[in-house]
């Protein structure tokens, strides 16, 4: 892992702010990147269901499975204590639900383990097998926070999430947990990786780019999160809060660094 300084935290997130501050308006750049958007999710269903979405949030995998929402009556209301009483283990009975009753225009194969359905099906029953064993969402919250706000430790949740949940994968674990209200994560994507590898602030691992960007936060006094978000707007251009796509590019914003650092 590469050891950052705070001299390189602070060039860059200047850098990345400046950048922005010439393709759109700064305090719409600040209000996609704000935590607040991202309440704490206490209820066990909310929790279930932002789990799930960000297990189908892999590459590809969205089109294929598209609105996890519409799978609300064939997971019982996204309740895990429910949904481990009607399927158990059994990710095929899930599989065969949801191909009968929801019946997607997406390939259902289930003698295929690349399957973005078998996959998703494997996912959701580990997913409420592991979230059903917290007795409400206080109990969940309680547990989350001592991996959460341990410097040492914050990195082993996503790792266990990975462990005990097919298909999800650590950089989705990460985005998992910020997304539902914990902006002591950040998820390492193509955008993230890429940008902070060619800065010399990360090897482009997931962990690695991780690790940097958790860094990166402490030294510029910011969360994770808004670290994560600033960083992938430069990539993609996305300003989705505003319905706007701006003309950013990872490729310009490292010639533009590179001529002011």
């Amino acid at each position: 892992m590469i050891d950052i300084q705070q001299d390189q935290a602070e060039s860059l997130w200047r850098s990345c702010l400046n950048y922005l501050k010439n393709k759109a308006d700064l305090d719409d750049v600040l209000d996609l990147a704000s935590d607040k958007t991202n309440p704490l999710l206490s209820d066990m269903a909310a929790i279930y269901l932002k789990l799930l979405q960000s297990l189908s949030n892999r590459q590809g995998m969205p089109k294929s499975i598209g609105d996890v929402r519409r799978l609300s009556e064939v997971l019982c209301g996204f309740i895990p204590y429910d949904v481990v009483l009607q399927y158990e283990d059994n990710w095929q009975k899930l599989f065969d639900k949801i191909m009968k009753d929801v019946k997607p225009a997406s390939r259902m194969d289930i003698s295929v383990p690349q399957n973005y359905w078998v996959v998703f099906c494997k996912g959701s029953i580990d997913a409420a097998n592991f979230l059903w064993k917290f007795n409400d969402g206080k109990e969940f919250i309680s547990s989350i926070r001592q991996f959460a706000e341990s410097e040492l430790f914050v990195a082993g949740l996503p790792k266990v999430l990975e462990m005990e949940i097919t298909g999800l994968g650590f950089p989705l674990a990460c985005d998992f947990l910020k997304e539902a209200g914990w902006p002591q994560y950040a998820k390492a994507d193509t955008h993230t990786k890429k940008l902070l590898k060619a800065v010399g602030l990360s090897d482009g691992s997931d962990y690695g780019t991780f690790k940097a960007m958790l860094q990166i936060a402490r030294y510029i006094d910011e969360t994770p999160y808004r670290v994560d978000k600033v960083l992938w707007l430069i990539g993609s251009g996305k300003l989705y809060n505003k319905n706007l796509k701006i003309a950013s590019s990872r490729e310009e914003f490292l010639d533009y660094y590179r001529q002011v650092v």
